[in-house]
């Protein structure tokens, strides 16, 4: 996944996993406002370790494959 949004993205510099994990996550965080879901997603023990690192939002909780999906365009799997 990360080569093929490289590529349709034109995105020159080198993606690494943390970079991605970081990204994603913080793109999941801006759309849906979940702490709780972003805490689920990158194994989290705490909300305070989430909080540290993404967006402090909070909302209804939402399904980790529909949230990707509207972030990034793809058919839920």
């Amino acid at each position: 996944m990360r080569t093929r949004i490289k590529r349709e993205t034109c995105f020159d510099d080198k993606i690494t996993p943390r970079r991605f994990r970081t990204t994603v996550a913080t793109d999941i965080s801006n759309k849906t406002h979940d702490l709780k879901l972003v805490q689920y997603m990158l194994g989290h023990s705490t909300p305070q370790m989430t909080l540290k690192h993404y967006d402090k939002g909070r909302s209804t909780a939402v399904d980790a494959s529909t949230a990707v999906s509207e972030v990034y365009g793809f058919d839920a799997l």
